[in-house]
């Protein structure tokens, strides 16, 4: 710790009283206390303490009656004096502390409007008397540990901002739905149960709505799903039977597809409380495990059933228990060996439960007379049931009430409009919402939204099926087509229309719409074709497409490559959805089962995606002049398929290959950057000992080879050609993924592409940088903000807003702009005429050309920035600031929220988040 500045403190407190001043800094002084000499500012009112050694602040200090600001931020204080709360604040700003505790009786605070207190250690919940805080209209406690709030913080009815971000709430008070003007209420990164985890994705609205909901009237309700599943043949249906109570049947039909029923198990402790379980009996035919993904949830208890005669790797639990793993890994699992009375399991348990975390135990049971191990796993299921987050939570009243409405309706589906008025007639205020939490823990299959980046589908909000094995029993006729089966996949209008022959034209296109949502089928534009079904595609790859990649090998051209080297099996579907989204880049005869060969639209580049036939391993390359922008697209594409399963995430390596010889093992990509940070630029493949440039392996691959990149064009003579184009295109594309969470948050959507043009920077900077930013955050700058379409390759301004915000949001924005630099450099280097860029509409080009021009401002301002941001409220809530962008959009064009501009948030068939103008984002609907 630095010796403290004492000498210094004391000059500046002598120069203030000599001058007469109101205001002074002592901030980054290394300050343990505070001068004694301050008591002699009687007239003072702004002090900045802030960046010191600060434990404590002096009972003296209350006596500094014209005291309104008193910044305290990023000091080592422990607690607050009791005789604080006699300062008349109006504002007390304490961000960055450390804060062990606070006083349990909060005194008097006077007009205390903003309380800033994050980035503290507040563990324990906060005083009831911070209700006493009426005038108080900003709160934020983000990035301390407090668990819990009183109800008293739905007294502070002035209160317009509350920041909760990073602390360790599981629940919010009902009280908070009082605050009439509460219109930003941040609750990222808390560990929510139950239906407010979900309710919390929506934004304030809903998260209001629903505590207004339960504060109305409320009911614990004791729901959950129960999913067996399992190889065909293995006893799944006679279980659920003595589950239930009820006899056993010999030489029992085997289930096909799915059926729901009822299970009803008392609660152990609470007299009068059934848990209500919902099963689900999954039929194990193979072609119909791919669907799976639809009913998965990390809110269910898993029974993975199977025949304990059969060995570990004759029951197929690997392959199983994967499944599980990738698409609900937060769901607790029970390993049910039947025929347990003749048969001993013998399967490697300990091993097991160490790879596969969610299983909890195995059960052995007989579901022949006379049943054992039956009573036992009841209990077990019952236990399991119980540590799920949502059973028993507090629930609006009326939501328990349209779920039995729900579960008793005699059609499979309804269209949208008539469920939502069953749901507004059950007294639901908010039945959009409530239908997206139905779907959740399974009463309902709903996709109104895209189930990992969550924005809108229009094509799949017409329909609710009330009755998911209705659904699955639908999709697969499909699948169990011979006629579709023997046309290689190709499902046409005729097809069609046997196999939905009891469906309106309506309901038809809706389930062809689902199973191209989900990537089960692709439309084609060839008559009488549909759709391709890609679950029916050859096993083996087609002659042609080999040939052609073969072909590519001997070419003198550059190629980019990555595996995907997983620990556990790879999941059904996932070759075959990723086909789905690129099918535009490919053809049926050029792909199969485990892969395909795909080219760019120019056809400049070829690729070749493939799964081993161990089903571990996902191959990726592609080559061709300029392979990274080829290969981006498709490492992004893939990598958002990967994300539906949400525990492959962290059971995956991905490795750059060396390409010597098939014997070399690449090298994985976190080593790589490991060497990186230790200044290691060469590594040697330990097989055939070529020495790489860890760079240049990581062109096209990781952010670390974007320079490289750049240092092989500026080798290239700069006229503008396919190279140019090519790597303008890879590096916005680049630009839009550091902003992929915060697009996928409700009350952050944003257009991220725009520029600044600041007319007052110049006067105000050296004021700034002299250390006056806190007289001079909310100063306001006339400045015309100009939005862009975000097409890859073509960005093009769509408005400008003339706007007067506060010099602060400069800083609060540093971030974005920081990233939004060097995209813009580069454009501009790599074209030197402005007049010569890239395709788009004349428009676009003159747009750009202002663009580029403002490149120079960018530049020059980012250094500035860059020490902005040390300013304790520079980055508040972290991420990369489009919060703040959203905040001034709204404020600057309330109107316009969520299409500013005439930009539309669009996702890409690869996933990519992308605010487009209508020329644009037509063609991407096309597509």
């Amino acid at each position: 710790m630095a010796e403290p500045n004492i000498a210094e403190a004391e000059r500046r407190i002598r120069e203030a009283v000599e001058a007469g001043n109101t205001k002074l800094y002592l901030r980054r002084l290394d300050l343990t206390e505070v001068p004694a000499s301050l008591a002699a500012l009687k007239n003072l009112d702004y002090l900045d303490l802030s960046g010191n050694n600060l434990t404590s602040i002096p009972e003296w200090l209350s006596k500094l009656e014209s005291l309104r600001t008193l910044v305290v931020s990023d000091n080592w204080l422990s607690s607050l004096p009791d005789s604080l709360g006699e300062l008349p604040l109006s504002i007390l700003n304490a961000n960055y502390n450390r804060f062990k505790t606070m006083p349990r009786v909060v005194p008097k605070f006077g007009g205390l409007a903003v309380l800033m207190l994050e980035y503290n250690q507040l563990s324990e919940q906060l005083p009831n008397a911070i209700g006493q805080l009426g005038n108080l209209v900003v709160l934020n406690l983000a990035g301390n540990q407090l668990t819990e709030l009183p109800d008293e913080v739905g007294l502070i009815q002035d209160l317009t901002q509350l920041n909760l971000a990073g602390n360790r709430l599981t629940d919010l008070p009902d009280s908070l739905c009082q605050i009439q003007k509460l219109d930003t209420l941040d609750l990222r990164g808390n560990p929510f149960i139950g239906e407010l985890a979900e309710v919390v994705r929506r934004g304030t609205p809903a998260v209001i709505e629903f505590l207004r909901g339960r504060a109305t009237a409320q009911i614990r309700q004791w729901r959950a799903k129960l999913m067996l599943v399992g190889e065909g043949g293995v006893g799944k249906t006679n279980l659920l039977r003595r589950l239930k109570g009820e006899s056993f049947i010999a030489n029992n039909e085997p289930t096909h597809n799915l059926e729901i029923r009822q299970l009803g198990i008392a609660h152990p402790s609470e007299a009068g409380v059934t848990i209500d379980l919902r099963a689900w009996d999954f039929g194990g035919q193979f072609f119909m495990h791919a669907t799976h993904q639809f009913f998965y949830s990390g809110k269910s208890v898993f029974l993975m059933v199977w025949n304990a005669r059969d060995n570990f790797e004759q029951s197929k639990l690997p392959h199983w228990l994967d499944r599980i793993q990738a698409l609900a890994p937060d769901s607790p699992v029970l390993l049910v060996a039947t025929h347990g009375e003749r048969f001993k399991p013998n399967i490697p348990l300990q091993e097991i439960k160490a790879r596969y975390p969610n299983v909890r135990e195995l059960r052995i049971v007989d579901t022949a007379d006379p049943p054992r191990g039956v009573d036992q796993l009841r209990s077990a299921i019952l236990d399991l049931a119980l540590g799920l987050d949502h059973v028993g939570q507090r629930r609006p009243a009326s939501w328990a009430k349209a779920s039995e409405i729900i579960r008793t309706h005699p059609d499979p589906y309804l269209e949208t409009p008539k469920f939502l008025q069953l749901l507004e007639r059950a007294g639901v205020p908010n039945p959009a919402d409530y239908a997206e939490q139905l779907n959740m823990v399974g009463e309902i299959t709903f996709f109104p939204r895209n189930p990992i980046y969550n924005p809108s589908q229009p094509e799949l909000e017409d329909v609710v099926i009330l009755k998911p094995d209705w659904l699955l029993q639908k999709i697969s006729l499909v699948l169990e087509s011979e006629q579709v089966k023997n046309a290689r996949g190709s499902f046409n209008s005729e097809h069609q229309r046997q196999v939905w022959k009891d469906l309106s034209r309506g309901i038809q296109e809706y389930l062809l719409r689902l199973m191209e949502h989900f990537d089960l089928a692709y439309r084609t534009e060839t008559h009488p074709v549909r759709g391709i079904v890609v679950e029916l595609c050859p096993e083996d790859r087609p002659a042609r497409a080999l040939e052609e990649w073969e072909a590519s090998q001997q070419q003198q051209v550059q190629f980019t490559g990555l595996e995907f080297r997983f620990e556990t099996t790879i999941p059904p579907g996932l070759p075959t959805w990723f086909i789905a989204r690129c099918h535009r880049l490919t053809a049926p005869d050029y792909h199969w089962r485990r892969g395909a060969v795909l080219h760019d639209r120019e056809r400049r580049h070829i690729a070749l995606i493939q799964s081993d036939l161990d089903s571990r391993k996902v191959f990726l390359t592609v080559r061709g002049p300029l392979p990274y922008n080829f290969f981006a697209l498709l490492r992004d594409c893939f990598e958002g398929t990967l994300e539906r399963f949400a525990g492959l995430a962290r059971r995956v390596d991905r490795v750059i290959p060396c390409n010597g010889t098939p014997k070399c093992p690449g090298f994985r990509i976190e080593a790589l950057e490991a060497m990186l940070q230790r200044r290691i630029t060469e590594i040697p493949c330990q097989e055939c000992l070529t020495r790489h440039s860890i760079a240049q392996l990581l062109m096209g691959v990781h952010p670390y080879g974007d320079q490289e990149i750049m240092k092989q064009l500026h080798a290239i003579d700069h006229k503008l050609d396919a190279h140019h184009e090519e790597t303008i295109e890879y590096l916005q594309r680049e630009f839009f993924r550091l902003f992929k969470r915060d697009q996928s948050l409700a009350e952050f959507h944003c257009p991220p592409v725009f520029t600044l043009e600041v007319e007052r920077l110049p006067d105000i900077l050296p004021t700034i940088l002299e250390g006056m930013w806190r007289d001079l955050s909310e100063t306001p700058l006339p400045m015309n903000l100009t939005l862009y379409c975000n097409q890859p390759g073509e960005w093009h301004p769509v408005k400008t807003y003339r706007i007067q915000p506060p010099a602060k949001l400069l800083a609060r924005l540093a971030p974005v702009a920081r990233k939004l630099a060097p995209v813009i450099s580069a454009a501009k280097e790599l074209i030197p005429s402005a007049e010569l860029i890239g395709r788009g509409s004349r428009a676009g080009l003159e747009g750009m050309k202002e663009f580029l021009k403002q490149a120079d401002w960018t530049d020059k301002v980012s250094p500035i920035l860059e020490r902005l941001g040390e300013h304790p409220e520079a980055i508040e809530a972290g991420g990369l600031g489009l919060h703040y962008l959203r905040d001034l959009l709204t404020q600057t064009a309330p109107e316009e929220v969520g299409c500013w501009g005439g930009l539309l948030k669009t996702v890409t068939p690869q996933f990519h988040v992308l605010w487009l103008c209508e020329e644009h984002r037509v063609g991407y609907l096309l597509r």
